[in-house]
């Protein structure tokens, strides 16, 4: 639970580019333990999601404005599939 909550934060822009996510701070605000915490954000550093710097916790990646544009391209592209998709159900 606590990786999907973080993970649906990310997507919805509640962290934003360069901010240092607190472990204490988000277990606090979900209620769970750092444990969980820090499991759900070293899974999502290891998906790129996140960025692990070294003796100073994990942050949010700054995307250049390529990348940028490549993933709302991607977005795009999904997303107006899917909705053609779901159109006949």
């Amino acid at each position: 639970e606590t990786y999907e909550t973080l993970r649906q934060w990310l997507t919805i822009g509640r962290f934003v580019p360069g901010e240092r996510i607190k472990i204490r701070h988000v277990a606090a605000e979900l209620g769970v333990g750092e444990m969980p915490v820090r499991s759900a954000l070293q899974r999502l550093a290891a998906e790129s999601a996140l960025v692990n710097v070294p003796n100073c916790g994990v942050t949010v990646p700054r995307l250049s404005r390529a990348q940028f544009d490549d993933v709302l391209r991607v977005r795009l592209i999904l997303e107006g599939q899917a909705a053609e998709l779901g159109v006949p159900h």
